[in-house]
């Protein structure tokens, strides 16, 4: 039985999540920046969801796992991780689609990370099915 290696689209979807991996942890970072500067300031926050220290905790956390959940995936060419690691980007694909505001001077950059989200989750789904093909 061969084992199949990974295709260019495969290639291309790990370059996507280094990439999305560098732009989450650089807005983990900030966030971390202006919640140290809030409690150095005496601000307090009523709800955990609000405070950008925990929440920029939590995306480095969901960073590092999204990260070694892709690599995983691709270096033991799992096709339970390839389905999962692919499920959960287009999830999150369309939960960024959905939840943050259109119409802003960005949006170019949540056109890209939109695309770049669903390409990683469609094209891991599909490396899922040809891995269980073999």
């Amino acid at each position: 039985m061969s084992v199949r290696a990974p295709t260019r689209t495969v290639w291309l979807a790990t370059l996507l999540v280094i990439l999305h991996a560098l732009l989450w942890l650089s807005a983990a970072a900030m966030l971390i920046v202006d919640g140290v500067q809030a409690r150095v300031n005496g601000q307090s926050f009523a709800l955990l969801e609000l405070d950008p220290l925990l929440l920029g905790l939590v995306m480095i956390v969901l960073t590092a796992f999204l990260g070694w959940l892709h690599y995983a995936a691709v270096r033991h060419r799992s096709r339970s991780r390839s389905f999962l690691i692919g499920v959960l980007f287009f999830i999150l694909g369309v939960l960024t689609c959905i939840l943050i505001p259109w119409g802003a001077a960005w949006d170019v950059a949540h056109y890209a990370v939109v695309g770049a989200d669903l390409f990683i989750g469609i094209s891991m789904v599909r490396w899922g099915i040809q891995l269980a093909r073999r």
